[in-house]
């Protein structure tokens, strides 16, 4: 269903979902599309309308995909701090509602986030909490394997 009669039948929740996709599309830099910007525009209004009408779950992937903006480094938003801010705000709501697959993508935000601070031992902390969480939804293909061995590495476990 398209944000336009989303819109028309004021259908919140759907708008909020319209709005964090198309923040997605603007936030993928290997398209032409990727303007930050806009996508942290998206964002913003996804949560305005998912804290008005207590989508928490969708709150803390929206979350999630804003620290993902602050991650990157080819834009003018790259702020690892910020990019803590919003994975722990995530982090904090997905321990709330206990949302399986959201709480492991953002964990596994969190420990990226740990890891391009050179905090390796929160990095894989959060890496082996989203690995035991993708255990138990049989989502083990969604573990960034590499991350893990080279945190090991980092911190002479491997």
């Amino acid at each position: 269903m398209s944000l336009g009669i989303r819109k028309g039948i004021n259908n919140l929740s759907g708008i909020s979902n319209s709005y964090n996709n198309i923040g997605n599309v603007y936030s993928f830099d290997e398209i032409k599309e990727f303007n930050p910007e806009l996508a942290l525009e998206y964002y913003q209004k996804a949560t305005s309308i998912q804290l008005q009408t207590g989508q928490k779950s969708s709150l803390a992937n929206t979350y999630h995909n804003i620290s993902m903006i602050y991650r990157r480094k080819k834009n003018k938003f790259y702020c690892l701090e910020t990019a803590l801010e919003y994975s722990k705000l995530s982090f904090s709501i997905c321990e709330e509602v206990n949302e399986k697959s959201v709480f492991s993508t953002s964990c596994s935000g969190l420990g990226g986030v740990y890891f391009d601070l050179n905090q390796y031992e929160n990095s894989i902390y959060y890496f082996l909490k989203s690995y035991a969480i993708n255990k138990i939804i049989k989502a083990e293909k969604d573990v960034n394997y590499s991350s893990i061995k080279h945190i090991r590495k980092n911190i002479g476990l491997g």
